[in-house]
């Protein structure tokens, strides 16, 4: 156990969705700016309805519950790395149609500043 006695802290296991269709607030969101601060400011420009599909534009993909998420992952990507190769993501809000096959529905890219979501 966590405490070192053998009795239980009192923690509860938490499950997480693998399928579903998130919440995105596409075609409102279009245009705008999201901010991510960790050491420092990633700003990426939110484009609704767009996609660069291919595996050479994918560094990365993870499981994100948002589009805030989504960008916190690929700047924390940026921070633990030393480098700034994730400039963008494509986050998906279909998780049945995305995790099973991406193997997470926000995926990484090195080539655009932006968050792209479809």
């Amino acid at each position: 156990s966590a405490s070192g006695t053998g009795t239980s802290t009192g923690a509860s296991l938490l499950s997480v969705p693998t399928t579903g269709v998130l919440a995105l607030d596409c075609p409102n969101i279009d245009d705008t700016e999201l901010r991510m601060t960790l050491v420092e400011t990633s700003v990426f420009a939110v484009i609704c309805g767009r996609d660069y599909p291919g595996a050479s534009n994918d560094i990365l993909a993870v499981t994100a519950y948002s589009l805030t998420d989504c960008a916190r992952a690929c700047a924390s990507y940026n921070r633990n790395s030393g480098s700034k190769i994730c400039r963008g993501a494509a986050f998906k809000a279909d998780l049945t149609a995305n995790v099973p096959v991406n193997f997470g529905n926000c995926c990484k890219y090195p080539r655009w500043e932006i968050v792209v979501m479809c």
